[in-house]
């Protein structure tokens, strides 16, 4: 099984975050929100024995181009090149302490897409180039099953609409879509947002439904759900 991430990036901050997911198991300080959602999720394959085998980016002019100075690392990073160095460092210690050797080329571990800095129409183009992408990586993988994560945190107010477009065409592509995650500067937590996805699957299943009298993608958001009341066993029946 083949994992890859597929997120917008965000713009650099220098500013030191502790992060943490709802039980407080994952601690991170990053500088990046991307970061911390990538260094989860390593965290949360990791556990399984799984690893993250790549990373598509949608990347914009001002998060290639920003940069700021590291204490104690001596150079200037823009925030894509901040979030490949760090998410190298931090398989280092995954490898470490999982007792793995994986060694991989940083920018084959990446690939990235140029998005404009907020343009609507240019950002459908970028969707059309990312969704190329990730197919020829599918076709390149041949029977390998693909799981697909994505960050939500990054990006102009459109990216999450372009990215929950992706998602959807991915599926189609016959990927599964695993975990789903927004760091919140907020509340300084990890979110797990999957039922964002769900609530969209749930409409577009509803139509399929209505014009074609099929429950497939219904059916799918329930496969999965331990308790299911007796209601709702009995609405998915009739609608058998």
């Amino acid at each position: 099984m083949k994992h890859i991430a597929v997120l917008y990036m965000s713009t650099f901050t220098q500013n030191e975050t502790e992060f943490q997911n709802d039980d407080g198991t994952f601690k991170e300080i990053t500088y990046q929100t991307n970061e911390t959602a990538l260094k989860y999720l390593s965290w949360k394959l990791a556990k399984s024995g799984e690893v993250l085998d790549k990373v598509f980016a949608f990347v914009s002019e001002q998060a290639e181009s920003l940069g700021a100075q590291k204490e104690g690392i001596g150079k200037d990073y823009s925030a894509y090149n901040w979030l490949k160095y760090s998410l190298e460092k931090y398989h280092d210690k995954l490898n470490i302490n999982t007792g793995r050797i994986i060694r991989r080329n940083i920018d084959d571990w990446f690939e990235k897409v140029k998005v404009g800095n907020g343009d609507v129409f240019d950002s459908y183009i970028s969707l059309n180039k990312m969704a190329i992408a990730l197919q020829n990586y599918v076709l390149a993988q041949r029977d390998e099953e693909i799981t697909f994560h994505i960050d939500f945190t990054g990006g102009f107010r459109h990216s999450a609409v372009l990215l929950l477009s992706l998602v959807h065409m991915m599926k189609f592509s016959g990927m599964k879509i695993d975990n789903v995650i927004y760091s919140n500067m907020g509340t300084k937590k990890i979110e797990d947002i999957r039922s964002l996805l769900d609530s969209y699957s749930m409409i577009s299943g509803a139509a399929e439904f209505t014009n074609y009298g099929s429950i497939e993608q219904i059916s799918n958001i329930f496969y999965n759900v331990e308790y299911k009341s007796e209601q709702l066993k009995i609405l998915l029946d009739s609608m058998e």
